[in-house]
Formats: C-alpha cells, structure tokens, sequence
C-alpha cells in the first residue's frame, strides 16, 4: 500500500490550478440551449369500463384475541389453540363485511366488532372479441377517482389497521387473459366510500395503432 507522502507539493499545485480555473472563466461563450419536447399519442380505439362497485364495511375487533382460559376463547371456532394459548383466527382490523349485514353473520359468533370505515370493492370482466396479440400488448389502461364535478381524487387514505400502520386508499390492478375468440380483461379495485360525497372511478382502455411504433416521444438540447 503507497503512503500519499508528497501533500506539500499536490496542495499548492491543486490551489494553482483552481486559481487558472477562475482567470478563465470570463472567455466562456455563453450558449442557448433549446429544449423541445414532442408527443405523439394517437390511438386507435378507447374502450370505457362500466363499473358497478360493490359496498363493503370494514370492522375491527373489540374482544379477546389471545387468552390461556379455555373459556375466553368463545365462540370456540373462532380461536386456534397452540398448545398454549387460544388465538383469534380471524381479522382484527379491517374485517370485510358486505354493507348492512351484521358481521356476526361472518364471524360464527363473535363479538364485538366496531365499524371503521365501508370501501367500494370492484371486479370488472370485459371480453375483447377477435383483437390480435399487438393490440393487447401495446393496451394502456388508466383509471382515476373524481367526483360529480369532474374533481380528480388523488388519495384517499383511511387508517384500518394502527399497529401495522395499514391503510385503505385508491388501488387497483388487471389482466389480460388470452380465450379462443380474443382477451378477458379483468380489472380489480377498492377505494374509501363516503357517504357525504360520491366518489366515482373512471377507466380507460387505450388501443394505440400499432402502426405508429406505440408512442413518441422526444427530446431534442
């Protein structure tokens, strides 16, 4: 391993080459610089899914979740036992409920449960009859949450789960599925219900033409 042993020569020499650095700065020709950005996003057909979402409730659970007392794990298809102790097997927070149904009616019996917030639940299934392999492969799906003014919605946080720092907001995600006489698009999604605001969801499925290479785009300094 070399030692850096010449630190009194580098130095100066370092402070000489800043110094001519900074003599020289002024002969600099200022230049302009041209920035021209360009899209190209032509599509050949725009498909619009009709969505019809599916309410849900979701609870949390106030009783015992954890007990050495056989006759604290009530109902007794509720609890798993270990050897040990006797542990609630089903969700604490976020316990999925269609809306209006009494959670009991899931739960085989126990209680109590606290309602904390609904959400919208989604699955759409679309056919695409007779569409080749490009097409599908060049779709762009795009969703967005508005209101009835046309509001876009970028989050809509709810807290379901404060030990875990779980969160219900806007999330969804789809597939394609190849079939005998074109695709299935199956699309999935959940977002908070409020019953003070309708919250609405817009999809969009893109079928650029695959003749335009999909999309363009370009910058040019």
């Amino acid at each position: 391993m070399k030692t850096f042993d010449n630190t009194k020569y580098k130095i100066p020499q370092l402070l000489s080459d800043v110094t001519a650095n900074e003599s020289t700065i002024d002969f600099l020709k200022l230049s302009k610089i041209k920035n021209t950005a360009t899209n190209n996003f032509e599509n050949y057909n725009v498909s619009t899914l009709v969505h019809v979402p599916v309410l849900y409730d979701l609870y949390n659970f106030l009783g015992t979740t954890y007990t050495n007392n056989p006759a604290g794990a009530v109902p007794p298809g509720c609890y798993d036992f270990d050897g040990t102790a006797y542990i609630f097997n089903l969700p604490v927070y976020g316990f999925r409920v269609p809306q209006g149904v009494d959670p009991v009616v899931f739960s085989g019996g126990a209680t109590p449960w606290q309602i904390i917030t609904s959400v919208n639940i989604i699955r759409t299934r679309t056919n695409y009859l007779y569409l080749p392999d490009s097409y599908i492969k060049k779709a762009r799906v795009v969703s967005y949450l508005y209101t009835d003014d046309n509001t876009p919605i970028p989050s809509l946080n709810v807290l379901i789960d404060p030990i875990s720092e779980i969160y219900t907001d806007f999330s969804y995600f789809y597939r394609w599925l190849k079939v005998d006489d074109g695709y299935i698009l199956d699309f999935y999604s959940f977002f908070p219900y409020f019953p003070t605001v309708e919250v609405k969801l817009k999809t969009n499925v893109y079928f650029l033409n695959k003749d335009l290479g999909n999309e363009n785009q370009s910058n040019i300094f």
